[in-house]
């Protein structure tokens, strides 16, 4: 395979091209029409593998990122990958954060949402609202105050009156002379009500003063709650722009798209992904964890603890499982330990993990290195929370997390929180030692993807052939064998019981014509009437013995034909049930199913079969072909008589005519049974032939089994042959 790196993505198209010429070079036309029957069965199930290849290929060609060096945190949810990749955002001074960052300090600044500001609005309001307060407790003294001078007036008014009203009457002098000038009560009465219009005024006065001046201060209070609300409004849209914003709430599918994040650091141009966590709702997540995986070059499985993930059950992948499937095609994998820290004492100690946690991650790295063997790296520890409030510039002003930066950066500073935290280290390595060589991993990487989706093909189909189709072609050989065994032995038992039943219908031939015979010679016939009788005898009984063995032949080719009938019945129901174990089969690394389709009634067809048994073989089913020399036995026998028949006497007549019917009827019972003999080793020589089609046609399905498996043996080394190709180019 050769491929133009100028424009990289051509290796997906070249993978496709290849994999489609290694699945359908078989789809050729045949001259052989079974073998073109099995030939488009191993079409038919290759096409699944083909199908798969194409569309997990097309995926990646999708996903393939050729120009920036990606990282996937992947893992766990909730195990603090926004976390720690909030912190590097901030650190590294990614784009999209700085431009956060600004409309944060923008927003900060047109509304006063700095700590100082907000303070200074606060103070503002507390101290009106006890100002408020104050006045309105000083205007409730003072009118207190007012109200008993204005009784203790009115008290002396009124005494001042009532006196008047009760003095004793006058002389009209008397009241000529208070009319003309005032007594001393009346002066204090005037007086005292002099007072008490003073105090009313007066009253009224203070009491207008305060009222003014608590309106003054209403106004104010009332101004600064209301900037105090629109800060608080503006402080909402802050937290759009705060720090943090990517980090999540605790709700396990906080995180359901994949966040991407472009960063430079020391010429290195890379990026990071925020994956959605792999243990929430995995059917919200599942296209953007493939697709994130299949992007990055390199990924960190995230985990908040230092215990090796754990194998699932029946039915419900466990984390390992997850890991396998999603990072097998990686080039570089490593474990990142997100140590939980919620207290600035937890980073007191000399070193970030415990004995325990290291002999844990140790554990850890053995479990995940036996699923990715080559491509991981091993473990790294790093506590992101106190690496977030370390570099955290942008809180909301106090919100909780700007209260828990202050409690850890009072501790310790951020230079030393980000030292004991693992973050510095952790930041070195991202920035220099992985992203070095990048193009070239960048290479390796995808080129290694679609290797390992050759791969996962090859070893699917591997897997197929060795523990499905070669212990399905052996038992189907075993048990095709065992019926063609089967068949032959029933038609040697035939062949013997055929000629058991011939000769015991011989046998009652020549009974029944000699006793007959001896009947008649007993009447003392002439040699002309004796040969005539003898005629008529051995042909009736001829005609009877053709009927006997005709009868005793239909018998046994009906029990054959019903030996070979179940023999084939019960090797068609067990290659159903191998057939049957293999149908709908998984298929381990795709995900799916194979839907084997193999007739195992091709060229067994049990009525037509024993139909051309039977015709094959007519002279075995027609007795009176090998009784046409009887009369021709008979002829020989009598021309020796007929010379001699002249001399003799009666008794000696009689004599000799019982010799002439023992002879004739042994020459007759030994050529009948050499012709039985003769006539079924024709017969039999015919039914070899057909036996012979119908045990090739048991091993049909073998044969079709056989194919397919040579098929996917053919195609699992080609595979093969393709990824060291793939390897070979991704390496240059």
């Amino acid at each position: 395979m050769t491929t133009d790196l100028n424009s990289p993505t051509d290796i997906y198209r070249h993978v496709a091209r290849d994999v489609e010429d290694i699945l359908t070079r078989f789809d050729v036309p045949s001259a052989h029409p079974q073998l073109e029957a099995h030939t488009r069965a191993a079409v038919a199930l290759l096409a699944d593998f083909r199908q798969r290849i194409d569309e997990q290929v097309q995926a990646l060609d999708r996903n393939a990122e050729w120009d920036a060096f990606t990282i996937a945190f992947y893992g766990e949810t909730n195990a603090g990958k926004s976390t720690l990749i909030e912190a590097l955002r901030i650190a590294l001074g990614e784009t999209s954060k700085r431009d956060a960052q600004q409309a944060f300090e923008q927003l900060q600044r047109e509304h006063g949402l700095g700590e100082a500001d907000i303070a200074a609005l606060e103070g503002r309001i507390d101290e009106a609202r006890h100002a408020l307060a104050a006045l309105q407790a000083g205007q409730e003294t003072a009118m207190i105050q007012y109200d008993s001078r204005q009784t203790a007036l009115l008290d002396d008014i009124a005494t001042l009156q009532a006196e008047a009203t009760s003095a004793p009457a006058s002389s009209w002098w008397t009241r000529l002379l208070a009319v003309l000038r005032r007594t001393p009560k009346d002066t204090r009465l005037h007086d005292a009500q002099r007072r008490l219009a003073d105090v009313n005024a007066e009253r009224e006065a203070a009491r207008q003063s305060q009222q003014a001046r608590m309106a003054q201060v209403r106004q104010q209070l009332l101004e600064d709650e209301q900037r105090q609300m629109r800060q608080r409004e503006a402080l909402q849209q802050l937290t759009d722009y705060a720090d943090g914003g990517i980090i999540g709430d605790g709700r396990s599918d906080f995180t359901v798209a994949t966040g991407r994040f472009a960063f430079e650091a020391n010429g290195h141009s890379f990026v990071l992904l925020d994956v959605p966590g792999i243990e929430g709702d995995e059917a919200k997540v599942h296209d953007h964890i493939d697709s994130a995986v299949q992007t990055a070059h390199a990924v960190f499985y995230v985990t908040g603890k230092p215990t090796a993930p754990q194998k699932g059950e029946a039915g419900r992948p466990g984390t390992l499982e997850k890991i396998a499937r999603h990072l097998g095609p990686q080039t570089e994998v490593w474990t990142l330990y997100n140590k939980r820290v919620t207290n600035p004492m937890q980073l007191q100690a000399a070193r970030l993990t415990s004995e325990d946690e290291a002999a844990s991650l140790a554990d850890l790295d053995g479990r995940v290195a036996s699923v990715l063997v080559d491509q991981y790296r091993g473990s790294r520890t790093v506590s992101a929370h106190p690496a977030f409030l370390a570099n955290a510039r942008h809180l909301v002003p106090g919100s909780d997390i700007a209260r828990t930066q202050r409690k850890f950066l009072d501790r310790m500073t951020a230079d030393e929180l980000l030292l004991r935290s693992g973050f510095t280290a952790f930041q070195t390595f991202l920035t220099t030692e992985l992203v070095d060589d990048c193009k070239a991993k960048i290479q390796r990487s995808n080129f290694n993807k679609a290797r390992e989706v050759v791969d996962t093909v090859a070893a699917s189909i591997a897997t197929l052939q060795q523990e499905r189709f070669q212990p399905l072609s052996s038992s189907l050989a075993e048990d095709a064998d065992g019926a063609v065994r089967q068949i032959g032995l029933a038609v040697k038992s035939m062949r013997a019981r055929l000629r058991d039943k011939g000769r015991s219908c011989i046998a009652r031939y020549t009974v029944r014509v000699r006793e007959h015979m001896y009947a008649y010679i007993e009447g003392d016939h002439g040699n002309e009437a004796f040969t005539r009788t003898l005629e008529d005898c051995m042909a009736r009984e001829a005609q009877q013995l053709v009927e006997d063995v005709g009868v005793a032949m239909a018998a046994q080719r009906d029990r054959l034909e019903q030996e070979i009938a179940s023999i084939i019945e019960t090797f068609r129901q067990q290659a159903e049930e191998l057939l049957d174990a293999c149908r709908g089969m998984a298929v381990g690394g795709l995900d799916s199913r194979i839907n084997l389709k193999i007739n195992i009634d091709h060229g067994i067809q049990i009525g037509s079969l024993i139909a051309t048994l039977i015709g094959g073989a007519v002279l075995l089913w027609t007795p009176a072909g090998w009784l046409l020399m009887i009369p021709s036995a008979l002829t020989l026998a009598f021309s020796a008589y007929k010379a001699i028949r002249g001399f003799l006497s009666s008794e000696f007549r009689q004599t000799q005519q019982r010799k002439t019917v023992d002879e004739n009827i042994a020459s007759a019972a030994d050529q009948l049974k050499r012709r039985l003999e003769d006539g079924l080793n024709e017969a039999f020589a015919e039914l070899d032939a057909v036996v012979a089609g119908i045990q090739a046609s048991l091993r049909a399905p073998v044969e079709q089994v056989d194919h397919l498996n040579q098929v996917l043996i053919t195609s699992t080394r080609n595979l093969q042959q393709l990824s060291s190709r793939i390897h070979a180019q991704g390496t240059l």
